[in-house]
């Protein structure tokens, strides 16, 4: 045989190789996944029909609080079984028993409660004025917390960055501060 046809009869081979384990690997995980429904309680007095209908709190249950910060963007999420006194609750009474929240999601597996609060979130930081002075906070605007306050005065900055300031920057953590700090005082 000759040499010149070796190298496209190498490339179409190899072409062909890639395509049939493409295909394999498609037919065999590319396919959606079917998951076993859990089997029926028959010594349940209640029905698979009315629970499905009407699903209520087992001790089993995930309760997911999602609490939406507006000013710092930021979601916090808190996980937890149920009280003794939430099992048994349907959808109804836990939206009674958590009049600040809103049931996005109920079911008997998991309850998604979410809000949303105008303000910084309570465990994160934001840069502020103290004093005339760049000052670091812990908290929200409502309870600050100073951590630390710097000999920069905001008397020489831009108006831009004095507004800015006076409302509060959120960060996520103190070395965050010490860039912005540092920038400030150049």
């Amino acid at each position: 045989m000759n040499r010149t046809y070796h190298k496209p009869l190498l490339f179409i081979v190899m072409i062909l190789v890639f395509i049939a384990s493409f295909i394999i690997v498609f037919s065999k995980y590319g396919q959606e996944s079917t998951i076993p429904k859990p089997p029926i309680d028959f010594n349940d007095n209640v029905s698979a029909e009315e629970t499905q209908k009407n699903p209520k709190i087992t001790k089993d249950t995930k309760i997911i609080f999602e609490t939406y910060y507006e000013k710092c963007g930021n979601l916090i999420t808190d996980t937890r079984y149920p009280k003794s006194e939430e099992i048994g609750m349907d959808k109804k009474q836990i939206s009674v028993n958590y009049p600040d929240w809103v049931v996005i999601d109920f079911s008997a597996k998991e309850v998604r409660l979410k809000r949303m609060i105008d303000d910084y979130c309570p465990n994160k930081f934001y840069i502020g004025v103290k004093d005339g002075k760049i000052a670091l906070f812990h908290g929200n605007k409502e309870n600050p917390i100073l951590v630390e306050k710097t000999n920069i005065s905001i008397d020489f900055l831009k108006d831009e960055d004095k507004r800015l300031l006076e409302k509060g920057i959120p960060i996520k953590n103190i070395e965050e501060f010490l860039k912005i700090r540092e920038g400030f005082s150049n």
